[in-house]
C-alpha cells in the first residue's frame, strides 16, 4: 500500500500541534525551554523584529523550515502562520538578538512548488530552495528553483525516469 503525504508541506503548527507563539513559550520543548537550560538567555519581546535581517523559508523533505545564515547550523521549523524566527544556537545575535522576519514565496508561487515537488515519489527528494537561503550543500543559491527547474528534478526523481 503506498505511504500518503499531505498535499502541501508540513509547517511547525503541523508538526507540533500548536501555534507559534504557544510553541515558543511552552516551557517542556519550545524556545522559551532551552533558554531556560542555558541560563544566560533572555527571549526577545514579541515585536522586536529586526526587518534588516530577514530569513528566506524553504522545503525541506516536504517540510517548511529555516537555516540561520549566520551561524548556518540550525534547521528550524517556521510557522506558515506566524512569519518569526530565532535561531536556537545563535540566538540571533548578529540581529541583535531581536526576531528575524521569515520570507515565504506568495500563495500562488507555493500552489506551483507543492504541486511540482507532490509529483516526486520519494518525500526526501521534496526540496525547495530559494536565492539567498542555504541550501544542503551550506551555500547560498544566488536564484531561486523555478518551475522549470523544479519539473526537471521531478522527472529525474520519477519511477519511470522521465
Amino acid at each position: 500500500m503506498p505511504v500518503l503525504f499531505a498535499t502541501a508541506p508540513i509547517d511547525g503548527a503541523g508538526y507540533f500541534r500548536q501555534s507559534y507563539q504557544a510553541w515558543v513559550y511552552d516551557g517542556r520543548r519550545g524556545l522559551a525551554a532551552v533558554a531556560r537550560s542555558l541560563g544566560n538567555v533572555i527571549l526577545p519581546p514579541e515585536i522586536e523584529v529586526n526587518a534588516e535581517a530577514p530569513i528566506r523559508a524553504q522545503i525541506h523533505e516536504w517540510r517548511w523550515v529555516a537555516n540561520c545564515d549566520d551561524c548556518r547550523k540550525d534547521w528550524s521549523f517556521i510557522w506558515l502562520d506566524d512569519l518569526r524566527y530565532l535561531c536556537v544556537r545563535c540566538w540571533n545575535a548578529a540581529a541583535g538578538g531581536l526576531w528575524r522576519p521569515v520570507v515565504v514565496p506568495s500563495e500562488r508561487r507555493r500552489a506551483a512548488i507543492y504541486g511540482e515537488l507532490a509529483a516526486r515519489p520519494d518525500i526526501l527528494t521534496r526540496n525547495w530552495v530559494p536565492a539567498g537561503a542555504l541550501g544542503e550543500d551550506r551555500k547560498v543559491r544566488k536564484t531561486d528553483e523555478s518551475a522549470a527547474q523544479l519539473a526537471r528534478e521531478t522527472s529525474e526523481h520519477s519511477d519511470d525516469g522521465g
